[in-house]
């Protein structure tokens, strides 16, 4: 129910952001059963949220998002991690960008003046 919550919250924000293009949202992954669903998705670009609670801690893109949220694992605690999936590369930057200036997650070390 939280993560519910929580999701809709990012829903609306994205909503808000106006970076729909090739937007689809894809998985949500309960981070300890992740490593056979995380596969099915290798090359693709996705934007990824990292959840802990109720809070968004990190927000990244990557083409490869299996060993992505390997690399992860090693260096924060989380529970979910939620993915976007976005027809091009240059979507999926454009709006990793404009999500981490909007969101500020507080293991996100950049935040990006100009996009």
């Amino acid at each position: 129910m939280i993560l519910d919550t929580t999701i809709n919250t990012i829903a609306d924000k994205l909503e808000c952001l106006n970076i729909d293009n090739g937007i689809e949202l894809t998985a949500r992954i309960d981070i300890n059963t992740h490593s056979k669903l995380l596969r099915q998705y290798k090359k693709a670009n996705f934007v990824y949220f990292i959840i802990e609670g109720q809070q968004v801690i990190y927000v990244g893109s990557t083409t490869n998002i299996s060993t992505r949220i390997s690399q992860h694992k090693k260096d924060k605690v989380f529970s979910n991690v939620l993915l976007i999936k976005y027809d091009t590369y240059e979507n999926m930057y454009f709006a990793e960008k404009a999500i981490i200036n909007s969101f500020k997650p507080v293991r996100n070390k950049k935040i990006y003046i100009n996009q």
